[in-house]
């Protein structure tokens, strides 16, 4: 009895990976709290709890699930996002001690 809902549980854990992967954050603020939730996922379940067999139709062989979460972030980072605040990259880059040179 125990071990069928072991199962179920680990069912529905496993399904609910599979929706995270559907999710396309929209704001810097989504990308930090999906990365930020996968982490503290991964360190209480001390890597085991993802699926490491994931299968997709264009890929041959199988990936982990943090590679499609990466891939996922790859295709829509490149597009633009909402401005959170403001970066000067017009000088040279600088640190607590002063400018990298």
């Amino acid at each position: 009895m125990i071990e069928t809902a072991l199962d179920q549980a680990w069912g529905v854990e496993q399904d609910a990976a599979y929706e995270l992967l559907k999710i396309d954050p929209t704001t810097p603020a989504g990308v930090i709290a999906l990365l930020t939730y996968a982490c503290d996922y991964d360190e209480a379940t001390h890597g085991m709890g993802w699926p490491q067999d994931v299968r997709a139709n264009d890929l041959s062989g199988t990936r982990t699930w943090q590679y499609f979460v990466i891939a996922g972030l790859v295709d829509i980072l490149p597009k633009p996002m909402p401005r959170v605040g403001t970066l000067n990259l017009s000088g040279p880059p600088v640190h607590a001690g002063g400018p990298l040179l």
